[in-house]
């Protein structure tokens, strides 16, 4: 430190205004208003937790999943009891389409929408954090 002009040669950090939550949250929902964004939300295995509709979300995934594993479940065992029926053997055929689809395009779109969702989440807070100077960047890199 230089007494006479009281300088420091320290690295200073700029400290801005606290409205890092108010960027992210515009990134956030400017993302969730895309068509993009609705794709992923709606497809999105975290939407309960981190979504724009938390309640909405919940309910679709707990109600539809419910629902939508009792239909299998329904026509999976009518196919096995009803054997030689027309509606048994359509059964069958419901109950593997639905596993088919549920396991090689569902859970995969799933995953995906998943990821890109808390990547979003993760980069608009980064970008609030850096757009307010909260990031702990030094303001004159010349001082170390």
């Amino acid at each position: 430190m230089n007494m006479c002009t009281m300088e420091s040669t320290a690295s200073v950090f700029v400290v801005a205004p606290n409205n890092t939550k108010q960027i992210t949250k515009q990134c956030v929902a400017e993302f969730n208003n895309s068509g993009l964004g609705g794709a992923v939300n709606f497809l999105s295995m975290a939407s309960p937790l981190i979504g724009p509709d938390r309640l909405g979300s919940t309910i679709e995934d707990v109600g539809g999943s419910a629902l939508k594993f009792g239909a299998y479940q329904f026509f999976k065992t009518a196919s096995q009891t009803m054997v030689r029926t027309p509606f048994g053997s359509m059964s069958g055929f419901v109950s593997e389409t639905i596993e088919a689809v549920a396991k090689d395009a569902v859970f995969p779109a799933a995953a995906a929408a998943t990821g890109v969702q808390i990547l979003v989440h993760a980069g608009c807070a980064n970008s609030g954090a850096n757009a307010t100077g909260q990031a702990n960047v030094p303001a004159n890199p010349g001082y170390f």
